[in-house]
């Protein structure tokens, strides 16, 4: 048997949680402290992760992810010449008539749902 998701994981809500992770401020709820007696959704209302993923599950949730993906994450987050150079050699080895930041751009789109898959495992 084959347990599919039954929800998903709003881009939106992930790419902002991800912006955080990568400043090193995912953990910081200083400004949401107000807010704590509440309920997680209420936490940070606009985002449906808040307060459900920490800075230590979204680093397991990266590290389940292959090289490839982790770097155009990586790329798109922090322009990292490390993810470039890895990306770049990919790129190169691959038929295909797209421009470079084309093919990065959907290599990150790809990678971004393999990470709502690993996150919705843990939630």
């Amino acid at each position: 048997m084959t347990n599919l998701p039954t929800s998903y994981i709003d881009f939106n809500d992930l790419d902002e949680v991800m912006k955080l992770y990568f400043e090193g401020t995912l953990d910081n709820v200083d400004e949401y402290t107000p807010n704590l007696y509440k309920g997680l959704s209420e936490l940070h209302p606009t985002n449906s992760l808040f307060g459900q993923v920490c800075n230590d599950e979204i680093n397991e949730c990266v590290w389940g992810l292959t090289r490839f993906e982790r770097a155009a994450i990586e790329f798109h987050y922090l322009n990292s010449e490390k993810s470039r150079i890895l990306l770049l050699n990919i790129y190169l080895n691959e038929p295909t008539s797209t421009s470079f930041e084309s093919w990065v751009e959907i290599a990150f789109l790809e990678a971004m749902e393999s990470l709502s898959f690993e996150v919705m495992q843990i939630l």
